[in-house]
Formats: C-alpha cells, sequence, structure tokens
C-alpha cells in the first residue's frame, strides 16, 4: 500500500441521519395539543392477532412511508 491513507466515509449512515432530520424536524411544526387530541394510535395492549386477525377495515386510512 502506498503512504497515503483515506478517510472511510459511510455515506449509508449519512443519509439515513438526513431523511432522520428531516423526519424529525417534520414533527416539531405539529403543536403539542394536536398531538394530544389525537390520543394513542394502538391501545397498550394490542396484539398482532387483534390488529390483522379480522377481515374489519381500520377506521381510518394507515399512512404508509413515501421513498423519495
Amino acid at each position: 500500500m502506498s503512504g497515503s491513507t483515506t478517510d472511510f466515509v459511510n455515506h449509508g449512515l449519512l443519509l439515513w441521519q438526513q431523511g432522520r432530520l428531516q423526519w424529525t424536524r417534520s414533527g416539531e411544526s405539529t403543536s403539542n395539543q394536536t398531538r394530544q387530541t389525537c390520543g394513542p394510535r394502538l391501545s397498550w395492549n394490542a396484539t398482532y392477532e387483534s390488529l390483522l386477525g379480522s377481515r374489519n377495515p381500520f377506521p381510518r386510512p394507515v399512512p404508509l412511508a413515501v421513498s423519495p
């Protein structure tokens, strides 16, 4: 090997951190009052079977992640 060294750059980690920063910043615009009125998303004792074991639709659409 030659005498020069290069620092390793983890591009995947950098991309993940950028995405996380955007995600956490998007939550800052939401007021605390809105968060309190929404209530919990799932019951504390929800199970896989109780959520997906029936054919009943969810009361509201489930938001899915959007890839850039």
